[in-house]
C-alpha cells in the first residue's frame, strides 16, 4: 500500500498520516524531512524559502518525482505513507505506483492557528498576512511535473477531505473512503 499525502499549509497531513500509519502499520516518509536534511547540508538553514528553493532544485535536476522516488526507498513491505507532496511529479508517480492520493484542506484561519501552535522553525514569527502570502507563492509555481502545484494536486487526487476541528471525524471519513481503494 502507498499512500501519498498532499494539501495546504497546515491542513492536518501528518496528523492524518500518523492515524493511518497506525491503522495499516505502514512507515511514514514525510518529503519535507528529505528537504530539510538537503538544506541543512547545503545551507545550514531548514527555513520556509531555503526549503522551497532546495526542493526546486532537487525537481529540476533529478525530475518532478525525485522526492517520492526517494521516499519509496524506505518502504517496507505493507507499504508507505509519503507526506508533504508538493508537485505534480510525486503525485504522478505515487499513482503510477498503484498508490492513493489524499488532499486535505481546512479553513485558512484554522490553518495559521495551527502553524503557530505546531513552533517550528520562524513559522511563529509571521502575520496571517504573510502566511497567506507565503501559500500563494508556494502553491503553484508553474504547470511543469516539478514545479510546485497543489492545486493541480487536488484536482487528480483520489480522495479530498476537510479537515474541521474534529479528528474522529477526519479519521473516520479517510478511512472509509480508503477502503473503496483498498
Amino acid at each position: 500500500m502507498i499512500i501519498g499525502i498532499s494539501g495546504t499549509f497546515s491542513s492536518g497531513k501528518d496528523t492524518l498520516a500518523a492515524h493511518l500509519s497506525a491503522v495499516h502499520l505502514v512507515p511514514i516518509v514525510n518529503t519535507g524531512d528529505i528537504v530539510r536534511r538537503e538544506a541543512l547540508v547545503r545551507f545550514n538553514s531548514v527555513e520556509r524559502p531555503v526549503l522551497h528553493k532546495v526542493a526546486t532544485e532537487l525537481r529540476k535536476k533529478y525530475g518532478g518525482g525525485v522526492l517520492v522516488e526517494r521516499a519509496l526507498l524506505e518502504q517496507n513491505d505493507a507499504g508507505v505513507i509519503i507526506t508533504g507532496i508538493r508537485s505534480m511529479g510525486e503525485a504522478k508517480k505515487v499513482i503510477e505506483q498503484s498508490g492513493i492520493m489524499i488532499f486535505i484542506d481546512a479553513p485558512i484561519e484554522t490553518r495559521y492557528e495551527r502553524m503557530k501552535l505546531r513552533n517550528r522553525d520562524q513559522e511563529t514569527t509571521i502575520s496571517l498576512q504573510e502566511f497567506i502570502a507565503r501559500e500563494d507563492t508556494e502553491r503553484t509555481s508553474g504547470d511543469g511535473d516539478e514545479d510546485f502545484n497543489i492545486d493541480a494536486i487536488e484536482k487528480i487526487a483520489q480522495i479530498k477531505l476537510i479537515n474541521l476541528e474534529d479528528q474522529v471525524a477526519l479519521f473516520g471519513e479517510a478511512d472509509k473512503a480508503l477502503k473503496e481503494f483498498i
